[in-house]
């Protein structure tokens, strides 16, 4: 499973101009996406695996839409540790079956 350091270093990155929770901008979707990807690159390079180019995608498009539900996209970075996994369980849930 891909480190909860994915999500935290994935979030909070940029200005909401939103109030509340949820209801991310594109802009801020795509470099959720981006920042997540990255991220998650990195975490395989790290532990000597191959990225997986279509379950990095899955996981980060599963879990950024799971964060913007409840959450602005500067607030993200706030969510907590236990949230993050239990966001990431159902990531994998979905993205590593084979």
């Amino acid at each position: 499973m891909l480190l909860p350091v994915t999500l935290g270093a994935a979030c909070g990155t940029g200005d909401n101009k939103k109030g509340g929770n949820g209801g991310w901008s594109e802009a801020e979707r795509k470099a959720f996406m981006s920042n997540c990807i990255t991220s998650a690159e990195k975490t395989y390079e790290e532990r000597g695996q191959q990225p997986d180019s279509a379950v990095i995608t899955c996981m980060c498009e599963f879990s950024g839409s799971k964060i913007e539900e409840k959450y602005s996209y500067k607030d993200a970075d706030k969510i907590a540790p236990g949230e993050i996994k239990i966001i990431m369980e159902g990531a994998a849930k979905k993205c590593l079956v084979k």
